[in-house]
């Protein structure tokens, strides 16, 4: 889809957007190898040995090609939906299933209409397992893109308030992700987690006849259950039970959200068929991705956990939550930016995130966007008097003056929605190990 990739005997599917039409770039795309174009409009015969293929819609013809191919493939697949830890999920579950065998798994986030069918185009016979991340912000997202899936495994890890803006209330957030569940294929095996109020609600609507495979931290009644024995920002121990072999182990990841995204990711590799032991020695392997609470160390001598892949309001104050749990001999602080798609709750859940970080104590806040007043109105009313600056907009002079103060022993939350783009602060810090984005 991207013209300006050079990849002989490609196919280039142009497709329409807001910004651009692929249309106009499928001459480019001829030149750059591809033999065959797929257009739902005349275009002017590019190249000689060219192929041009003409439909009534390119992103459905996609689609459709996306879903044929996936349906002659032989391994198993994996969907995953939620609020929360898609993707982290997706990383700890490719990272056990790796170990033994070849396993496909979604590019960053590519988890929308054009995403998942490129994803499912990658596909090969080598491949044993594929984990499809699917996202949404409107009803009807989550059912199509399972359709088009047809997942084996499917599991909606929680869920949250991202994307209110489009639903109104939680409990539409909630029905709008349960069309994965009542989408999937009837031998699907679905994956509950009993900590979320929502997803235990939609274990008790499982289909009848299905296979069915639950996790939770306070239920023993379940196929995975784990505990956190210790949480540094190096790490996390946990121990627990995995279709009733107990075990522990040290995950090399930060904050409670570990405990959840490793249930998750071992409740995914038991329905895959994998033994208990494997998984184990698995997780002892899995990581956080770049922006989900990595920790990044800095000339200074203090560290940074940069969370700024995404945000809303329940990653927020589980970020918050476990930022205010860790012992360090230095201080702390937090650099905050909008959190986006709230809606007309925008306001208010700004104002809440304010009102939690009073009561935590940091020795200093920055915060960036457009309701970082708000934010400061939350701070403000409960009392908070420490160190507060401000800004509506990023700015680059009050980011890096915020980083002079930083001395060995601090360590710094940043986070934000991926649109405010934090790592800009970070990058200004001179981090010695932050890596790029991926």
């Amino acid at each position: 889809t991207d013209s300006r990739q050079k990849q002989p005997n490609s196919v280039f599917v142009a497709l329409k957007g807001l910004q651009f039409d692929g249309h106009e770039f499928a001459g480019q795309a001829a030149e750059n190898g591809a033999s065959v174009l797929i257009v739902e409009k005349k275009i002017p015969k590019i190249a000689p040995d060219a192929s041009i293929i003409e439909v009534p819609d390119t992103l459905e013809a996609l689609q459709k090609f996306g879903s044929w191919h996936r349906s002659r493939w032989q391994g198993k697949l994996v969907t995953l939906a939620g609020s929360n830890g898609k993707t982290t999920t997706k990383e700890f579950c490719q990272t056990i299933l790796r170990q033994k065998f070849p396993t496909l798994a979604t590019l960053g986030n590519l988890n929308n209409h054009i995403g998942v069918p490129l994803t499912l185009l990658g596909l090969r016979n080598q491949h044993k397992f594929a984990i499809i991340e699917i996202g949404m912000n409107h009803y009807g997202e989550l059912k199509d893109l399972t359709m088009m899936a047809m997942p084996d495994v499917i599991l909606v890890t929680n869920v949250g308030r991202a994307h209110i803006e489009f639903f109104g209330t939680i409990e539409a957030i909630a029905k709008a992700k349960e069309e994965a569940y009542e989408a999937a294929p009837l031998k699907a095996t679905r994956i509950y987690n009993l900590d979320d109020t929502h997803t235990a609600m939609m274990r008790a609507r499982a289909p009848g006849g299905c296979r069915v495979i639950t996790f939770s931290s306070y239920d023993r009644k379940v196929d995975v259950s784990f505990k956190e024995k210790l949480s540094t920002l190096e790490y996390t121990d946990i121990q627990g039970v995995i279709n009733g072999e107990p075990g522990s182990i040290r995950v090399p990841c930060y904050g409670r959200q570990a405990l959840s995204t490793a249930m998750a990711a071992s409740s995914i590799a038991l329905a895959c068929g994998i033994d208990a032991p494997l998984i184990w020695k698995g997780l002892s392997q899995c990581k956080s991705g770049w922006g989900r609470g990595q920790i990044v160390h800095l000339e200074s001598g203090a560290r940074v956990i940069f969370d700024g892949y995404n945000a809303n309001p329940d990653s927020c104050k589980m970020a918050i939550e476990n930022f205010s749990k860790i012992a360090t001999p230095g201080r702390k602080y937090v650099v905050f930016g909008d959190m986006k798609e709230l809606g007309d709750l925008s306001k208010k859940l700004h104002q809440e995130i304010g009102e939690l970080l009073a009561q935590t104590r940091f020795d200093g806040i920055l915060i960036f966007g457009d309701f970082a007043r708000d934010v400061e109105w939350g701070l403000k009313s409960k009392g908070f008097d420490k160190n507060v600056i401000i800004s509506d907009n990023y700015e680059e002079k009050l980011a890096s003056s915020f980083g002079t103060v930083l001395q060995t022993g601090d360590i710094v939350l940043i986070k934000g929605s991926r649109g405010m783009k934090l790592e800009r602060v970070v990058e200004l810090w001179r981090p010695l190990d932050f890596g790029k984005k991926h």
